[in-house]
C-alpha cells in the first residue's frame, strides 16, 4: 500500500503539478523495481536527457527487480542505432545472465547482424535464441531456421533440432512433418499423441486428422473413434456430447471417403449396445 501512495505521489507531481524537482528527488530515492527505473528512464527521455536514461537504464538492467524488458529494448534500440555492437552483445549477455527477456533480445541480435549482412553473427545468435525458443513456437522457429541458414549449415542442424523437438512438443512435431509433406511420420506421431493428451484443454491436434484423412482415412477414424469412446467412459453429460462431435467425424469418413455405410452403420449399432445403459450418450447419438 505504501508503494502505491508513493507513486500515486509521483504521478500527481510529475503530471498534474509539473513539479519536476519533487518528483526527481521522490523518485530516485525509490528505485527497487524495473518499472521504477523504467519511469525514470522515461522521464529523462522524455526531456531529450539521453546520458541520464542510458545511465540509469543501465543500472536498471543490473539492479532492477521484476520486469526489465523496456529498459532492455531501450539499450539495444540506442546501440544497435550506433552501431556498437560491443555494448549489444554486453546487454544480451546481461540479460542472459540474468534469465531474463533472453529470446527477445537474441531475436534483436539476430535481425541486427542479419541487417548488416553478417551471417556467421546472425547465425550465431539465431542458434542461440532456438535454446529459449517457447514451447509453443517451434514451428515458426524451424521455418526460420530454414529461411535462413545456407543448405549445408541446415543440414547439419536440422536432425538434432528436430528430434528436440519430437520430445518436447508433438503438436509442432506434427506441423512441421506436414511442411515437409512427411505425412506417415505426421500420422504416427498424431495417433501416439491421442493417448497422452487431456481431450478437456484446448488443442488442434484434430486439425492434423483432418489433413491426413484423405491419404489414411482408416488410420484418422480409429484416432476419432478411440477419442469419441474416452469420451463416453467419462460418465459425464458434456463428454458425452463430445463423444458425438468426434463420432460424426467418423461417419463422414465412412460416407464420403470409404463410401461405406453399412460398416459405419454396425459399428455404431455396436457401440451403442455396449453402451445401452448410458441414455445421456444414446439419446444424442441417435441423429447419427
Amino acid at each position: 500500500m505504501l508503494k502505491w501512495r508513493i507513486s500515486l505521489v509521483m504521478q500527481i507531481l510529475k503530471v498534474h503539478l509539473q513539479d519536476e524537482n519533487s518528483y526527481l528527488q521522490l523518485r530516485l530515492k525509490t528505485l527497487k523495481t524495473g518499472s521504477d527505473y523504467w519511469d525514470l528512464v522515461d522521464f529523462y527521455k522524455k526531456h531529450n536527457k539521453l546520458q541520464e536514461a542510458l545511465e540509469n537504464a543501465e543500472k536498471g538492467i543490473r539492479q532492477g527487480e521484476g520486469r526489465l524488458t523496456e529498459l532492455f529494448e531501450f539499450l539495444f534500440s540506442h546501440y544497435a542505432a550506433i552501431k556498437d555492437t560491443i555494448n549489444l552483445e554486453r546487454i544480451v549477455k546481461t540479460a542472459l545472465q540474468k534469465k531474463t527477456d533472453e529470446k527477445n533480445l537474441l531475436d534483436k541480435l539476430y535481425e541486427y547482424y542479419k541487417k548488416e549482412k553478417n551471417y556467421e553473427m546472425a547465425k550465431g545468435a539465431l542458434l542461440e535464441a532456438q535454446k529459449h525458443a517457447r514451447y509453443n513456437s517451434y514451428f515458426h522457429e524451424y521455418k526460420r531456421l530454414k529461411i535462413f541458414l545456407n543448405e549445408s549449415d541446415f543440414k547439419e542442424i536440422e536432425p538434432p533440432w528436430l528430434e528436440k523437438v519430437k520430445k518436447e512438443n508433438a503438436h509442432d512435431y506434427i506441423e512441421i512433418c506436414l511442411y515437409k509433406n512427411l505425412k506417415a511420420e505426421a500420422l504416427q506421431m498424431l495417433l501416439k499423441s491421442v493417448k497422452i493428451r487431456n481431450r478437456f484443454y484446448e488443442d488442434d491436434f484434430d486439425k492434423f486428422a483432418e489433413k491426413l484423412k484423405t491419404d489414411y482415412p482408416k488410420e484418422i477414424i480409429d484416432y476419432y473413434w478411440k477419442i469419441a469412446r474416452d469420451f463416453i467412459l467419462q460418465k459425464k453429460r458434456n463428454s458425452y456430447s463430445s463423444a458425438v462431435h468426434y463420432l460424426k467425424k467418423v461417419k463422414s469418413i465412412y460416407l464420403n471417403i470409404l463410401k461405406d455405410s453399412p460398416t459405419w452403420k454396425d459399428r455404431l449399432s455396436a457401440l451403442r449396445t455396449e453402451f445401452k445403459i448410458c441414455r445421456a450418450f444414446i439419446e444424442p447419438s441417435q441423429g447419427l
